[in-house]
């Protein structure tokens, strides 16, 4: 599973510069800037829920699970499953046990 980072998609919707949001947060410009580009691989759950809080967002909406790369298409009786991509397929003609 990936997540996605969309406080620069955020911030462009809302034509929010990250001065402001700085500004109002009291959340340092380096650690924005760096987030606002996606050079952050990790950051204090405390200064995320400031962000969400003061963009009135779910921490879910600040980083999105992304799925399309980690599931495959798998067909069982002629049904199509979307299920984690793990190395192997599902075989119809394999006995349960």
């Amino acid at each position: 599973m990936k997540y996605e980072n969309t406080f620069s998609k955020i911030l462009g919707t809302r034509r929010l510069k990250l001065s402001q949001v700085s500004k109002d947060t009291g959340v340092s410009m380096a650690i924005l800037r760096s987030f606002y580009h996606d050079r952050r691989s990790r950051m204090r759950l405390d200064t995320m829920l400031i962000i969400c809080e003061y963009l009135d967002i779910g921490l879910e909406d600040l980083i999105e699970r992304t799925y399309e790369e980690d599931l495959v298409c798998e067909t069982l009786n002629g049904v199509d499953y979307w299920v984690p991509a793990l190395g192997f397929k599902i075989d119809e003609d394999e006995e349960e046990y």
